[in-house]
């Protein structure tokens, strides 16, 4: 039984593992930087009567009221750092913090806690696809990511069918996974005027209709054959009379 269970009107304090955000314009701060980016911007409001720490390595982040951060001295930037922190110092880290849930926004979790932990989830590409992915890489996300869903309290799938996928390729139990989509920022996701639209379209010399994609150009995101196939919808509809 956790220290909530046994004390159900006391003040939740849950840790957030932010050691992959990235403040830096570049392909770290893309994906899953910015779901951790928001993920704290957002957190405090949804409970405020939540007590909120967050591990990270990014001194230029800036404190959010009902944020707590303890910033690591340690190079976690790098990769193998990062890991030997998640698995061996971020335990003790945790318990000498006294968290009662610990959430682990990328994949993987701190295996030899014992706090309960929650992971997200955000696709299987790396069991998929693994032509795609670096030995090493692939090796550390499917090894790690299945012992850390099977360990895991509550697993976040971002889609119905990563959720599936967790099911079928990890072996976790349906009624241990939520599905919660990524959301949306507001602020910069809107319809713009059309002056605004017209000036963006001369800039980069696009046509009247353009497709607009928002992401990295990796192979594994398979954007030739979206394109692909935008051309022979395209095509088939000018060969139909």
């Amino acid at each position: 039984m956790s220290r909530v269970e046994a004390n159900p009107g006391r003040t939740i304090h849950i840790g957030v593992n932010a050691h992959l955000l990235s403040l830096t314009e570049g392909y770290r701060s893309a994906g899953i930087s910015w779901y951790i980016h928001n993920l704290l911007d957002h957190l405090p409001q949804a409970d405020p009567h939540v007590e909120y720490t967050v591990f990270t390595n990014n001194r230029c982040f800036e404190d959010v009221p009902g944020l707590h951060l303890q910033v690591s001295r340690l190079p976690t930037r790098r990769p193998p750092v990062r890991i030997f922190w998640e698995q061996v110092i971020q335990p003790w880290v945790l318990y000498r913090s006294h968290v009662d849930l610990y959430h682990g926004p990328a994949f993987v979790g701190a295996l030899a806690s014992a706090c309960p932990m929650v992971v997200t989830v955000h696709d299987l590409s790396f069991l998929r696809y693994p032509e795609r992915f670096r030995p090493a890489n692939r090796l550390y996300l499917s090894t790690m990511t299945r012992l850390s869903c099977r360990r895991a309290r509550r697993v976040i799938a971002v889609s119905q069918a990563t959720a599936d996928e967790i099911v079928r390729l990890l072996g976790v139990s349906a009624a241990h996974i939520d599905v919660i989509p990524h959301g949306v920022e507001h602020d910069r996701f809107q319809p713009v005027p059309a002056a605004e639209l017209h000036d963006f379209r001369r800039k980069q010399e696009l046509p009247e209709r353009f497709i607009l994609y928002l992401g990295t150009l990796e192979p594994r995101k398979n954007i030739l054959t979206l394109l692909e196939a935008y051309g022979r919808t395209r095509a088939f509809r000018e060969s139909v009379p």
